[in-house]
């Protein structure tokens, strides 16, 4: 896989989103660490790992006698976590450039793998699953984090024109080879490959205008949805709805529902 296959894309813009993102679900992404029992000392898999953010939160769970083994398909995002790497003299973070749906692991040779809003970009996450299954040690743990039931996502008091653009991002991943639903798939994908789920946990808010979440949607609007202008719909068709988004985000009583989300954690029986 080619960096220009994310389709969020690798420029600088992403970039800032990307680190801005970590920062607004770290609550959320350090409960599911939690959940999963990550430890001192494991060997935890990072899978699309991106700029390395989740892969340093790793490395500092399994410390100096552990190893985090990341993976991502993007050659950028893995110069920049060679750099972060070098520049902090960490020695344990052990980095694969390749597509996560490529692995080759051995068996029982991980005690815990790590995925967040790495299915929802996936067209096989039956195959992805089975690798994780067998190269998990016995009692070891696989923590997922990823869209549910997206289309539930909306603005309020409801606007038509909210439905329509974020109506046309649902519809772009699915043509992407992804799938904004994954998260209602996983439980039984997961169950089917020895993967006993031991924590299921719905995720969702309600954002207001400047609140932390809000303001990641409208990130998301700036790098990603403005490039499905004359794809999926009109540059008029946005327009109007950045002016609805503006004129929500000055009335007092408007939020944001969602996107809805699940985190899961399954153990290897």
């Amino acid at each position: 896989m080619t960096d220009t296959e994310y389709i969020l894309g690798t420029q600088d813009d992403e970039l800032i989103r990307l680190e801005n993102q970590h920062q607004v679900w770290k609550k959320e992404t350090e409960s599911l660490y939690q959940a999963a029992q990550f430890n001192t000392g494991q060997t935890i898999l990072d899978l699309g790992c991106g700029l390395g953010l989740t892969t340093i939160d790793l490395h500092n769970i399994v410390g100096h006698t552990g190893t985090v083994k990341a993976i991502d398909a993007s050659e950028k995002f893995m110069h920049i976590l060679q750099a972060k790497c070098k520049q902090d003299h960490i020695h344990n973070i052990e980095i694969q450039h390749t597509d996560v749906q490529n692995l080759a692991l051995p068996a029982t040779s991980i005690d815990g793998a790590f995925a967040r809003w790495r299915f929802c970009f996936l067209d096989q996450p039956d195959a992805l699953i089975q690798q994780i299954s067998k190269a998990l040690k016995p009692g070891g743990t696989f923590a997922i984090l990823d869209y549910i039931n997206y289309q539930a996502l909306a603005l309020q008091p409801p606007s038509t024109q909210f439905k329509r653009i974020f109506g046309a991002v649902y519809e772009s991943f699915q043509n992407s080879g992804g799938g904004l639903d994954i998260g209602g798939y996983l439980p039984d994908l997961l169950n089917r490959h020895d993967l006993n789920v031991i924590h299921l946990n719905p995720i969702c808010h309600l954002s207001p205008p400047g609140s932390p979440i809000w303001n990641w949607v409208q990130t998301f609007q700036d790098v990603y949805v403005t490039t499905l202008i004359d794809k999926y719909f009109t540059q008029k068709e946005y327009d109007a709805f950045r002016s609805e988004w503006k004129k929500y985000s000055q009335t007092p009583g408007t939020f944001l529902f969602g996107p809805p989300m699940v985190s899961i954690v399954a153990q290897k029986g």
